[in-house]
């Protein structure tokens, strides 16, 4: 009977390991987005109201609105369309944080000299690719989010 070659290897290691950075990427970009958009939710929401001209929040400063709010909906409506908003954002910054990576890490190994060589120039194009990327991927659960957000009880 033939001997089973070695399973574990370094190779095999260093590919794990580059597999659980990508991941923690995903991760770490996924939740850091979801709990800056719960912060500024209340904001978030105030804006499309303002942006899309709302009859009941019309020519409103944003302390009356939040008044307003507060009064005639309660403190959920601060984080109404929130969870929708989650939903798109978590994807949007693990893709975005993910694809940085990506792109930093092949520019600086197949790019332009005058890329690779200026670091604020690196990190400007791969943020910018990083960007259209994330934005390609969840511009549908965008539309969504506005929409939940824009309704009132």
């Amino acid at each position: 009977m033939a001997k089973q070659p070695e399973v574990s290897s370094r190779h095999d290691l260093a590919r794990f390991d580059g597999f659980m950075k990508n991941v923690k990427h995903l991760l770490s970009g996924g939740i850091a987005g979801a709990i800056a958009r719960t912060t500024t939710a209340p904001f978030e929401r105030i804006s499309i109201m303002q942006q899309t001209r709302h009859k009941d929040y019309k020519d409103m400063s944003v302390l009356t609105i939040l008044k307003k709010m507060l009064k005639n909906e309660g403190i959920r409506s601060y984080f109404k369309g929130n969870g929708t908003n989650i939903i798109r954002i978590f994807p949007f910054s693990a893709i975005e944080l993910f694809t940085f990576e990506l792109f930093k890490y092949e520019i600086t190994l197949n790019g332009p000299r005058f890329v690779t060589d200026n670091k604020s120039l690196l990190y400007f194009v791969s943020g910018a690719f990083a960007g259209m990327s994330a934005t390609v991927v969840t511009y549908p659960l965008d539309v969504m989010r506005t929409l939940f957000a824009y309704q009132t009880v």
